[in-house]
């Protein structure tokens, strides 16, 4: 029993470690994709500001489309080793409708 117990304690450690290692990589992550969306909302609140015909309520795909379009340009000034792919419209779209929800 004696010689089991130590290989039965370091399998229990290592799962411990693998355990907090994946929630820490979640962790960041979660953290990076609502950096993302909060990024995209507020440049969606800009580009209605500066641009009154995409105010409408029927003018979310355009809007999405924008932000998509000036996230991409923003992108494109910095270095290649820090540049990330920008959120499709489809998930812009989505974030604006969230925040639609929210404000009513």
């Amino acid at each position: 029993m004696k010689i089991i117990e130590p290989s039965i304690r370091k399998a229990l450690a290592r799962a411990r470690i693998e355990e907090r290692a994946r929630l820490k990589a979640g962790d960041n992550r979660s953290r990076k994709a609502e950096a993302r969306k909060r990024a995209a909302l507020a440049l969606a609140a800009r580009l209605r500001m500066a641009t009154p015909s995409l105010r409408g309520p029927r003018k979310e795909n355009q809007l999405a489309i924008s932000v998509r379009k000036e996230q991409a340009q923003q992108e494109s000034k910095k270095p290649k080793s820090e540049r990330e792919i920008p959120p499709s419209v489809r998930t812009i779209r989505r974030y604006l409708s969230e925040e639609a929800r929210r404000e009513k």
